[in-house]
């Protein structure tokens, strides 16, 4: 995957400016790895918007993740699991 300062380079933040906690999008590419992980398959494509519904039946957002995004996590992980 390359170092933080490769991804930064690349406009990606997989970290928050505190250097500790993951972003966002660290989140959505952490997610990929267990799924992989867990069932050894990673689908070819995900949606942007990510929601659940809340005890009343409400649709709550959760996240939105770039197209390009996504293409880069499911990139990354599969390349760290072959």
């Amino acid at each position: 995957m390359g170092s933080r300062t490769e991804t930064e380079t690349r406009g990606i933040e997989l970290y928050l400016d505190d250097g500790s906690h993951q972003s966002e999008l660290g989140a959505f590419l952490t997610a990929c790895v267990f799924v992989k992980a867990l069932t050894n398959e990673l689908p070819e494509e995900l949606p942007n918007v990510y929601r659940v519904l809340d005890s009343e039946g409400e649709s709550v957002w959760l996240t939105y993740v770039e197209t390009l995004d996504i293409k880069f996590c499911l990139k990354v992980v599969n390349q760290i699991t072959e």
